[in-house]
C-alpha cells in the first residue's frame, strides 16, 4: 500500500514536470499571425505620417515703414542715342512720383517714364521689366531690393511717343530695420534716383 501511494506521487510529480515543460516551449515558440486575419487597414505607428504637421504659414515680415502713400517726385534725365547708329534721340526723363507702402509692409514704387524726341522721329520700344534684374533699389545701410512684381506699363512691351508720359509700378519686399532712405537704380541707362526719404512726408489714403 505504501509502495503504491509513493509510485502515485511519483506519477503526479512527472506529470507536473512534463505539464510545466509542455507550457514552456509553447510560450517560446513564434505565433505566426493567422492568414485569415487581414491587418492591412491597422495604421502601425511607425509607418505612420506624421501627423503633427501642419500647414506652412509664411512668417509675416516685420514693419519699419508706417503704411501710408509718400510724396517723393524725385527724377533723372539722361541723353538717348539710337543702338543702331549711336545718333542723338532726345532726353529719357524717369521719376518716382510716389511711394505706397502697403499694410503687409511691401513698397510699392510708382514710376514714369518721359522721352523728349527730337523733331521728327517716331515713338521708340519700352521693352517689359518683368524680368528685369538692371531695375532695383538700395537703402542707406548697403541692402538691394530686386523688385517681385511689376504692374501698370512696367510690365508689357509698350511705344513712348514724344512727351508722354508711361506710367508703372515696381513692388519691393519690405525695409529693412533702420531703412528709411532709398535709391532707385536703372541700370540700363545708368541712372539713379536718390535720397528717396520715407521717415517723413507721409501722405496717408
Amino acid at each position: 500500500m505504501k509502495n503504491r501511494r509513493v509510485i502515485q506521487n511519483i506519477t503526479v510529480f512527472f506529470s507536473f514536470l512534463i505539464l510545466n515543460s509542455f507550457l514552456l516551449i509553447t510560450l517560446a515558440i513564434p505565433v505566426e499571425s493567422s492568414p485569415l486575419i487581414n491587418d492591412s487597414h491597422i495604421m502601425k505607428i511607425q509607418d505612420s505620417p506624421h501627423l503633427s504637421y501642419l500647414p506652412i504659414i509664411q512668417k509675416p515680415y516685420p514693419i519699419f515703414i508706417s503704411p501710408g502713400t509718400y510724396s517723393v517726385n524725385k527724377c533723372v534725365e539722361s541723353s538717348v542715342y539710337a543702338q543702331s547708329t549711336g545718333d542723338y534721340i532726345g532726353e529719357l526723363t524717369e521719376c518716382v512720383p510716389s511711394i505706397e507702402v502697403r499694410l503687409n509692409g511691401y513698397m510699392q514704387f510708382n514710376f514714369t517714364w518721359t522721352l523728349d524726341f527730337i523733331d521728327g522721329l517716331p515713338p521708340i520700344k519700352k521693352y517689359a521689366d518683368t524680368d528685369n534684374r538692371n531695375m532695383y533699389i538700395t537703402d542707406n545701410i548697403s541692402h538691394r531690393y530686386d523688385h517681385i512684381e511689376v504692374g501698370g506699363q512696367a510690365a508689357y512691351d509698350i511705344y513712348i511717343g514724344d512727351a508722354i508720359p508711361v506710367e508703372g509700378w515696381f513692388l519691393f519686399l519690405p525695409a529693412k530695420q533702420n531703412a528709411t532712405i532709398f535709391s532707385f537704380h536703372d541700370d540700363d541707362q545708368g541712372l539713379q534716383i536718390e535720397n528717396i526719404d520715407l521717415s517723413s512726408g507721409i501722405v496717408l489714403q
